[in-house]
């Protein structure tokens, strides 16, 4: 609090860390607040996929389902895990991330696995952009996220996406729309969901057309930081 107080100027990345921030500094702060939103963007892998590959995609068994975080509590992917528990039907799963980070959490997953689930670790860019292309949704059910510049990423592939009300992801997620959002640590509500996608693919489909169409509409990281740069110049005239 005595540091947020000092500060002249505040870069959001989202509503959600807006609230959160200005919570805790409130009507204490010496001067009058001055902030800027500037959502990050997911358009680093300049992805090209089309609508028609989209639909194409949307056809394919099994069900690809997408994993992409670190390998930490927070991530929720254990939660992931239960859920898949629960879920009948032809499905694989990917997780991508890094495994070293708390290896205790890391051994516990790894004890879980079956032989539809692979853990590839940390990947270049490249084999990133290629698992995006060829899964069909991306689940990640964090206990929070700030933003969640991954949810982006997936969706500039026609990912549907899988986040929880914990955070600024319900931003650009819409619940049954382009992605599902489901409450923290919601194991039965995740299993639902993905059990929806396996057994309706035309709903899958629509929900790709929607999260590639979602991306689209979102701003490219020059446009957020051209907004960041023109806040900044502002403040800078009047402290």
């Amino acid at each position: 609090r005595a540091y947020l107080n000092s500060v002249d100027g505040f870069i959001f990345n989202s509503e959600a860390t807006k609230t959160v921030v200005l919570s805790v500094v409130g009507a204490m702060h010496a001067s009058p607040l001055q902030y800027v939103v500037a959502y990050p963007s997911g358009d680093r892998f300049n992805a090209s996929i089309t609508p028609d590959q989209v639909r194409a995609r949307a056809t394919q068994t099994p069900l690809k389902i997408l994993f992409v975080g670190n390998l930490i509590p927070r991530k929720g992917l254990h939660t992931l895990l239960d859920a898949l528990e629960k879920v009948s039907g032809n499905w694989e799963l990917v997780i991508v991330g890094n495994p070293n980070i708390d290896r205790r959490y890391t051994e516990s997953i790894q004890r879980r696995l079956t032989p539809r689930m692979k853990l590839l670790g940390l990947l270049s860019d490249t084999q990133l952009a290629e698992q995006f292309a060829t899964s069909h949704l991306l689940a990640v059910p964090s206990q929070y996220e700030g933003f969640g510049i991954v949810y982006l990423e997936g969706m500039g592939f026609g990912l549907p996406a899988i986040t929880t009300t914990s955070g600024g992801a319900s931003e650009i997620i819409t619940h049954g729309e382009n992605g599902f959002v489901i409450e923290r640590d919601d194991s039965e509500s995740l299993a639902r969901n993905l059990q929806s996608l396996i057994s309706n693919r035309d709903l899958l489909a629509q929900m790709s057309l929607n999260a590639l169409e979602r991306f689209k509409k979102h701003p490219t990281w020059a446009e957020s930081m051209g907004k960041v740069r023109e806040f900044i110049k502002r403040i800078a005239y009047s402290v």
